[in-house]
């Protein structure tokens, strides 16, 4: 008789339970897509230079998005599963009025439960699959990346499974021992009971607590590496402590207040489900901060993508010597193009740089500077601009390791790195760091203004001209280092064919690499065109990834948000109907159960504006820290993105305001 009467139970309340099966879908589907795409990374980097040199871009920032994607999903998974049984529980009490017996009652819950989590986690492992063939579609045919499914194994299938049955264990465990000894009468009285109300006059001693973490997230957002990792979560706890100091002064300010009883109807709401309010809250800041603060950065960041050509000097770029200059001439006219040539060395400091002389540095940028001895003038491009500008944080020094990368120059300076006693003739005073685009961008990175770590490879070093001139003259003996730094302008109509033959004459008689060098392969000739092209393709898949961290989170917190109203639509239900029924007017039922739906977003939205500002300018400061300039529309499309997403934010709270306000017109005489 139970099984049929449960049955059709489930069938009437159908809809209402595919909203919480659907959360856990989603979640299922968003870790599994994510943990795809980092192990995919990680495969293609080994194979493939171009995907290791954005692999090595992106690595830190598609860690931190794959933990805070799975965290986000594991609280909108506790919350789904966790109102899911609540409203379960709230069924069966009417079977245990009937006379279902406890143990039948928990063994019929945890069926119910277990069939569940397996069609959803079933679902979303094939919509996750699905997801990511779309994404791994995209990548390869708009971006530089080229990822391959074959070989990919079942380790992101395996973090997926741990973390989902992790969760869904940990909430029927809590369930079943919240139930444990206790009768129908028990349950129905929890269910509807008030929850702790704030009281404390102590809050303000919260906001000074949440500043100081503040500062300390800061201060470790600017070291990188794990440190900045750290930083982010960090960030999070300090405005969950800001969230819930605020609202308990809010909510204990405004009861002293006579406006408290003009509000009554709505804020009470909020002060008499006090516990739960903070919770969701909570959640709902954390993903906000992320989409405004992290992933607005990062796409902000990524715009406008485009103009890139006129950041670079030459078509071509060749590092060679003297030797070959007539036969570069000889094709510079023959395809029309002019050559500039300068003495240069090459410079190593775990990765290849371009060393010149301050008459070079005069020559090519008109601007004269003053060196002597072992000062020098660090100068790292700047994708976002081509205005000069000296960085307003300095580093005080630099050991660098004049010539070429060689396993000897790996081991010297690691050496010298891991014993922290450097030579004095490979330490040198930064006397100028300058942010500006003298030859161009050639490294190739890509990193986004939230890695505050400084570009690393082909910047450019500029040596006394005493000092360069001795290093030089020392090279110039040694056939295997370049000496010659060969800058070529070609018309458009020729410069192709120009290229390809250059390029065939510099990988046949031109100095060779080590392939095993350093982070990832340099070059001693580059194809200006091509580096472009890469460095756009790269570019468009930091917007892309972006743009799904942003989207997923969204989808998390409209999911979050939704369950959250279903949670307590009979609660809503009940009063708005009690209060027409009283002579309340129709109108001011509507505007009070609009301002309550909307409060728990508003404020979290607010919250996370506020410490998603601070936490744009601490990238900032990481941007000039790492040489840097901040380029000017910075602000412009991060301000675009936050209004967009205030925008569907504001979209989404009147969505459901109309959804539960006609669904109680429809069961009341509202």
């Amino acid at each position: 008789m139970f099984v049929r009467i449960i049955i059709k139970n489930y069938k009437k309340n159908l809809g209402k339970y595919m909203i919480y099966s659907l959360c856990n879908v989603l979640t299922v589907s968003m870790i599994y897509l994510f943990w795809s795409i980092m192990t995919l990374f990680t495969q293609a980097g080994i194979e493939n230079n171009a995907v290791e040199v954005l692999f090595s871009d992106i690595q830190w920032d598609l860690l931190l998005s794959c933990v805070v994607i799975t965290l986000v999903s594991v609280f909108m998974m506790f919350i789904a599963f966790k109102n899911y049984i609540w409203l379960r529980i709230q069924d069966y009490s009417m079977y245990m009025t009937l006379g279902m017996r406890n143990r039948r009652f928990l063994a019929m819950l945890g069926l119910e439960y277990l069939a569940n989590w397996i069609v959803s986690f079933a679902i979303g492992l094939l919509l996750g699959k699905g997801l990511l063939l779309c994404v791994v579609h995209i990548i390869n045919r708009y971006t530089i990346a080229s990822f391959s499914m074959q070989g990919m194994g079942a380790e992101a299938i395996k973090r997926t499974f741990y973390v989902c049955i992790v969760t869904a264990f940990i909430v029927f465990l809590g369930i079943l021992t919240w139930l444990e000894d206790k009768n129908i009468g028990d349950i129905r009285d929890t269910i509807h009971a008030n929850e702790k109300r704030p009281e404390s006059k102590w809050w303000g001693l919260g906001a000074l607590v949440s500043i100081g973490f503040v500062l300390i997230a800061y201060a470790l957002y600017l070291q990188g590496d794990w440190p900045w990792f750290y930083s982010h979560f960090l960030w999070v706890f300090a405005g969950m402590i800001l969230v819930i100091a605020v609202l308990g002064m809010v909510l204990v300010g405004l009861k002293k207040r006579e406006a408290y009883y003009h509000q009554l109807v709505w804020i009470n709401g909020l002060y008499s489900k006090y516990i739960n309010s903070v919770i969701i809250i909570s959640v709902l800041f954390c993903i906000h901060f992320f989409v405004l603060g992290y992933a607005a950065n990062w796409i902000a960041n990524c715009l406008p993508i485009g103009g890139e050509e006129e950041k670079y000097r030459s078509d071509y770029v060749w590092m060679d010597r003297e030797k070959n200059e007539n036969s570069v001439m000889e094709i510079v006219n023959k395809y029309g193009g002019s050559l500039e040539k300068l003495p240069m060395i090459r410079v190593y400091d775990f990765d290849e740089n371009i060393g010149i002389s301050e008459e070079s540095y005069e020559k090519l940028t008109g601007e004269t500077i003053d060196l002597k001895g072992q000062e020098i003038l660090f100068s790292a491009p700047n994708r976002k601009s081509n205005k000069r500008k000296e960085c307003e944080s300095k580093i005080e020094y630099l050991h660098l390791y004049p010539g070429k990368y060689t396993n000897n120059q790996f081991l010297l300076a690691r050496g010298q790195s891991v014993s922290e006693n450097y030579a004095e003739e490979n330490t040198f005073v930064v006397k100028y760091q300058i942010s500006e685009n003298v030859l161009g961008d050639y490294s190739r990175s890509v990193l986004p203004n939230s890695w505050p770590g400084s570009i690393i490879g082909e910047s450019l070093f500029v040596f006394s001209d005493e000092y360069f001139e001795t290093c030089w003259r020392g090279f110039c003996e040694n056939e295997s280092e370049p000496t010659e730094l060969f800058l070529m302008n070609f018309p458009e109509e020729t410069r192709k064919q120009a290229g390809v033959e250059l390029q065939q004459y510099a990988e046949e008689y031109g100095i060779k690499t080590q392939k095993e060098m350093g982070t990832f392969q340099r070059s001693h000739f580059y194809d200006t065109s091509q580096v472009i092209n890469m460095v756009r393709g790269n570019v468009l898949f930091y917007l892309v990834c972006g743009v799904i961290i942003g989207l997923d989170l969204f989808l998390c917190s409209i999911f979050i948000f939704g369950l959250n109203l279903l949670t307590r639509y009979r609660d809503y239900r009940r009063k708005y109907q009690l209060l027409y029924d009283l002579g309340t007017r129709a109108k001011k039922c509507k505007q009070n159960l609009h301002r309550e739906i909307a409060g728990e977003m508003w404020f979290s939205l607010g919250v996370a504006l506020l410490l998603a500002l601070l936490y744009s300018g601490c990238c900032l400061k990481g941007t000039i820290a790492g040489g840097r300039a901040v380029w000017s529309g910075y602000w412009k499309w991060w301000i675009g993105v936050s209004v967009i997403y205030f925008a569907v934010n504001c979209v989404a709270v009147e969505i459901f305001y109309r959804m539960i306000y006609k669904k109680i017109q429809q069961e009341g005489e509202i």
